[in-house]
């Protein structure tokens, strides 16, 4: 009896301890994992390093450029009487000041830019604006005219002269200027379309008789182009002015389509006389291009993998340079790209180790 009784205390002993092993252990493996895994840390990711080289090729800068235009000038007819004999401008033919438009009853027709249309005859002693406008214009030409305000004898012999110039019958007596025998042009341009027909009566007064394409007047640098909203075509109307985003160095030079623009004084847009060969580059009314501003590679500029340059929260911009005493941030200018590659301007050596960070890393320039 007591050997039964010494038994089975025996296997409650065992049961009890079973239990307990059970319940423990899993405890205490828990905590030795959750010790190790609280004193593991992770280590960051490393930064590669590259070094650094000399510039050798020229660099650039994508831009655009804001183009401005005109609307297309229409030359309107003064008072005529007669038949169209001859039209003397095409579309594409550019007319400028002086340009022969048409030949109405033998008389050429010529196209003159003055601040304001002539309005009525002018004869010998007639004073006014408008005869001194008559005066510098027939001066401009090499004709003779009278100084001021008054339809002198000078301007006499200026009027015959340019009267035989254009075939007037009898020029040489003729005793005014006739205002019919000009067409006011407000800025020179190409032609788009005429309005004449050989041998019908010469337009009514006022009728359209030539359009001009619209023509460039401004085109100022952009950081990047306007976007597609505000990029469309208007070859009727002009164009409100575009302020210029952007400004070229001295050493940047302007490109499109591979050709070089000169800048303005101001480098902040192309020179006036470089428009004409922008708007032959570009569809008419296009209000964008794209460009580049190239510089020629210069002593004290490094080219470099874009992600080894850092520009922090705080805007500074700088590349970290590894040496015998660690790591250290060297301020740069980035100048342009090249090849794919960032062409920055610092304080560097050909030699400097470059870290390139991954980017899940945020890096200070401090």
């Amino acid at each position: 009896m007591r050997e039964k009784k010494a038994k089975s205390g025996w296997l409650r002993a065992l049961s009890v301890t079973g239990v307990l092993l059970w319940i423990v252990l899993p405890l205490a493996l828990f905590g030795v994992v959750t010790m190790r895994t609280a004193t593991t840390s992770v280590e960051p990711p490393r930064a590669a390093y590259v070094t650094v080289e000399s510039a050798t090729a020229s660099t650039t800068r994508p831009i655009a450029l804001g183009l401005q235009w005109d609307a297309g000038k229409i030359l309107v007819a003064p008072s005529w009487t007669g038949v169209v004999q001859e039209v003397l401008v095409g579309d594409g033919d550019e007319i400028a000041d002086g340009s022969p438009v048409v030949r109405i009853d033998g008389i050429i027709r010529r196209a003159v830019t003055t601040p304001l249309p002539f309005s009525r005859q002018m004869t010998t002693d007639d004073t006014g604006s408008d005869v001194s406008m008559l005066n510098d214009y027939l001066r401009a030409h090499g004709y003779s005219a009278t100084e001021g305000k008054r339809f002198g004898w000078d301007t006499l012999v200026g009027v015959r002269a340019f009267a035989g110039d254009i075939g007037v019958p009898q020029s040489s007596s003729v005793t005014s200027f006739d205002p019919s025998w000009v067409i006011f042009l407000a800025g020179s341009g190409a032609v788009q379309k005429v309005d004449f027909k050989v041998g019908a009566p010469a337009p009514s007064p006022g009728d359209d008789i030539a359009t001009l394409k619209s023509s460039l007047v401004d085109a100022v640098l952009l950081e990047s182009a306007p976007s597609s909203e505000d990029n469309s075509k208007d070859t009727t109307a002009s164009v409100a002015p575009v302020e210029p985003t952007t400004k070229a160095t001295e050493e940047e030079v302007l490109v499109v389509n591979g050709e070089t623009l000169a800048l303005a004084d101001d480098r902040q847009r192309v020179s006036p006389d470089s428009l004409g060969g922008l708007a032959a580059m570009v569809e008419d009314g296009s209000q964008s291009v794209v460009a580049v501003l190239r510089t020629e590679a210069t002593p004290g500029q490094w080219v470099l993998p874009v992600p080894g340059v850092i520009v922090d929260p705080r805007g500074a911009t700088c590349v970290k340079v590894r040496d015998d005493d660690g790591v250290r941030s060297v301020p740069v200018t980035v100048v342009g790209n090249a090849d794919g590659r960032v062409v920055v301007s610092g304080n560097l050596k050909s030699a400097d180790s470059i870290a390139i960070y991954p980017t899940s890393i945020s890096v200070s320039c401090k």
